[in-house]
């Protein structure tokens, strides 16, 4: 079996294939690559976040989807796609908007989609990626953090908990589980805490343990 993994350097995707690839042939895909069509399923993970010019949200999040949706359609193969979207769809801001629009495209092509809410683990790049990754880092070499709402809530997810869901055989719109509601001010102290060595028994210590550690 092959796997088409778009985006397989990034985050999500470069984890997704350290699994996949344990059982399947894993076909790469990054921007500037030739598409490869040759494959018996898709997972399309890239994207951009924060980019330096607002038009790639667009270009990239809501272009790409649609350019590699067309050729699956025009190749007369009935190929499995799944999308890794955001649980900022039905949000007002350029990010949630262009997902919205990839979404809609693998609608039409009746692919599976996955939100994902913020997502935490080793890879994921400071001031990038999540709020988690960037105060881990910030915290562990010293460097001040902001916090302006501390009571804020923050819906996280560790990524092999992601990859485990996309690896299931779901089908229309689907969310990551477990994942994690904290506050922004409970978050900054537990980072704190496992700086100082502090231990506790729940998962999210752990994994959070785990990610800090990575940096």
């Amino acid at each position: 079996m092959r796997i088409l993994i778009t985006g397989s350097k990034g985050f999500v995707g470069s984890h997704l294939k350290s699994v996949l690839e344990t059982k399947y042939e894993i076909v790469d895909y990054n921007r500037g690559d030739k598409l490869d069509l040759n494959v018996d399923k898709v997972f399309h993970c890239a994207g951009v976040m924060r980019p330096k010019d607002p038009e790639d949200y667009f270009k990239v999040n809501y272009g790409l989807t649609k350019s590699i949706l067309n050729q699956l359609k025009y190749s007369g193969k009935k190929i499995p796609f799944v999308l890794l979207s955001t649980t900022q769809v039905g949000k007002d801001n350029m990010y949630a908007n262009s997902k919205a629009m990839a979404e809609f495209e693998a609608a039409t092509y009746t692919g599976c989609i996955y939100r994902l809410p913020n997502t935490f683990g080793a890879g994921a790049k400071p001031h990038y990626n999540s709020v988690v990754s960037t105060w881990m880092y910030d915290i562990k070499h010293g460097n001040p953090i902001r916090i302006n709402n501390k009571d804020q809530e923050l819906e996280i997810a560790y990524i092999d908990d992601v990859v485990a869901c996309v690896c299931g055989n779901n089908r229309g719109v689907n969310f990551i589980e477990p994942t994690y509601n904290i506050t922004l001010g409970d978050l900054a102290d537990r980072i704190y805490a496992i700086k100082d060595g502090a231990t506790r028994g729940d998962d999210l210590h752990k994994k959070l343990v785990k990610t800090y550690e990575s940096y």
